[in-house]
Order: structure tokens, then sequence, then C-alpha cells
């Protein structure tokens, strides 16, 4: 699954100086660091950075207060240390501020998102979509309580949040994100025709796109549980393709096998099950039984019951060794996938 989603800040300057936010500080944090060394001097790119960070992520947008940073960001003189202390002030001591209730606790909300405080986060969003159902930062809040729940594993309800998300604000900023996130739950949660839809829908709207490397293969596989045998084969294709090396690539491998064997190619799913369990990845324990189902299937028992013991010797730690040991004792009477 993709890690949590948050805002993206400017990228890198061409001096490399500030990351992208999605793994780094938050912006508030940032913006005093910026502010807090009067000796260095700000650059346009930092500038740029410092008002479109005021403008966006303030805690207390109805002061005020934000309108007078930005205005002495934009002063020629910022570089003198005493409009760049006013500045810093008003970042810094929010609780001299008289903001509102619903600021407060929106305040309190981001702050426990941003440093990844799920539960505490959830808690406070809901808090404030109850009590100030119209907030001005209504929509990002209704979004992140959907992505607060997708990292506490609470798939099931996270979904309907993200496709209420979808259908209220399909302009905002975290729409594709949502879309991507409503597909995903959808897959993940086994309901494979909404899961094609959706993320039949990502593809169709975003087709150069860097969430493609997730996208792919769980359309690919919710498209094989939906029946569709030759065409999962297809994106499975494209999709090793495309990301040899990816985060699914093992999975599609995985899932490419299991549509050539449904699709009557016994021969081309073997091939592709030996490739995984060689990989001795993640998933090799799972293709080694499944391989070994397959040969059994064809009438190569021996070589079943050969790999089934290897899955034995080899993964002592693995889930499917209660399987690999029935199977080999009963001979597969009845394989089941």
């Amino acid at each position: 699954m993709l890690p949590p989603i948050r805002s993206k800040q400017n990228p890198e300057n061409s001096n490399g100086s500030w990351q992208r936010q999605q793994r780094g500080d938050p912006p508030e944090v940032r913006l005093v660091t910026l502010l807090a060394v009067p000796s260095d001097p700000i650059r346009p790119c930092d500038r740029a950075f410092a008002i479109g960070t005021l403008r966006r992520v303030s805690p207390y947008p109805r002061t005020g207060f934000p309108d007078l940073a930005v205005g002495l960001l934009r002063m020629k003189t910022f570089a003198d240390p005493i409009p760049r202390l006013a500045v810093w002030m008003i970042v810094c001591l929010p609780a001299t501020l008289s903001a509102s209730p619903e600021d407060e606790q929106w305040a309190t909300a981001v702050q426990h998102y941003t440093r990844s405080q799920w539960p505490q986060a959830e808690t406070e969003l809901n808090g404030l979509l109850a009590r100030f159902p119209h907030h001005p930062e209504r929509a990002t809040a209704s979004f992140y309580l959907a992505e607060a729940m997708v990292q506490q594993g609470k798939l099931e309800t996270a979904e309907p949040q993200f496709v209420a998300f979808l259908e209220s604000y399909p302009q905002h900023r975290f729409a594709r994100h949502a879309l991507f996130r409503a597909g995903e739950l959808a897959h993940m949660n086994g309901n494979q025709v909404d899961a094609v839809k959706l993320l039949g829908k990502y593809l169709q709207q975003y087709p150069q796109d860097e969430l493609h490397v997730y996208v792919l293969p769980y359309f690919a596989e919710s498209v094989l549980e939906s029946g569709d045998g030759n065409r999962a084969v297809a994106l499975f294709q494209e999709a090793l393709r495309k990301y040899p090396q990816g985060p699914l690539a093992d999975a599609c491998r995985l899932g490419l096998a299991r549509a050539q064997e449904r699709q009557g190619d016994p021969a081309a799913a073997q091939i592709t099950y030996e490739v995984l369990c060689q990989a001795s990845g993640p998933l090799a324990a799972k293709a080694s039984l499944q391989l070994g189902i397959l040969l059994y299937n064809q009438g190569q028992h021996e070589r079943a019951i050969e790999r089934f013991q290897t899955l034995l010797l080899e993964t002592p730690d693995s889930p499917l060794r209660p399987h690999a040991w029935y199977l080999s004792l009963i001979h597969i009477s009845e394989p089941t996938r």
C-alpha cells in the first residue's frame, strides 16, 4: 500500500536545500527554520515557499495575521531582522492570537496528522466535521480523515469515505489521490466490480502518472477476479514490462501465473511460477504451493510431492506450511485454489 498521503510542497530548488514534504518536516517546521536564522539570505524560491506555506497551512486563517505575515514577506527589506522577526513571531507564537474554536481544532487535527498520530487525528477530524460542518477546510479534513483510517487498517470504513469525498469535491487538489485510494481499497476489500471501475477511471484520467506502479497491478488483479483472464494476462504483462523492479512486481508474476493457468495455458503458468520460486521473495512460498498443485493436476505426482516437501524444508516459518504438509500427505485428493 502507498505510504500516507500528505500535501506536497515546492520541489527542491537549484541548490537542493528543500526536500518534498511527503517524508520531510511539516511545512510549519521548515518555515520556522527558514525564518529563524537572520544571517541567512532569503532567496526568491524561499520567499515563494514561505508565502505559499502561510496561505496554505496556517492554522489560524480567520485572524488576519497570515495576511500580515505575507505582506512582510513581500517587503524588499525582508532580509532585515525586524520584519523577519515579526513573521517568525506570527508563526511561532499562535497562542497569542485570538483564534476561533474551529481553527483551534483544525490546527490540532493537522498537528496529529503530520505527526502520524492516526487515532488522535481521526478523533479530532471527526469532531471538527461534526461540530463545524461549514469550516473552510472541511474538504481537506474529509480527505485526512479517510487517510487516517487507512493508516490504522480501517479499510472497509475508509473506502466509502473516499468515494464520498470524490462525489463532493471532484476538483479538489487531493481528488487524484482519493480516486487512487478508493480503487485500491475496493480491490483490497474484495469489491472487484467497483475496483475495476475506479482503477480503470484512474488510468484513463491520468495516463502518465507515477502511481501506475500500483494501479496497474491492482487493476489487473481485479480484472482477473472479475473473470476476464485474457485481459488480466495482458495487464499483468504490461505492468511487468513497465515496472520490472516495482514494489508489486512479484505480485504481478503470481497474478500472471494464475491468469495463465485459468486460461488453460499450464506450461506458461509453470514457467512463471518457477521464476517466482527462484526469486526467493515474500511470495515465493505461495508460488511454490501453487506450482505443486499445478504439477499434480498435470499428472506429475512425484514432482508435486517433491515441491511440497521442499516448501516444508525451506520455509519453516511460512504460514503455508500446514497446507503443504496436508497436501503432501493426501496426495492432493481434491486440490483447491
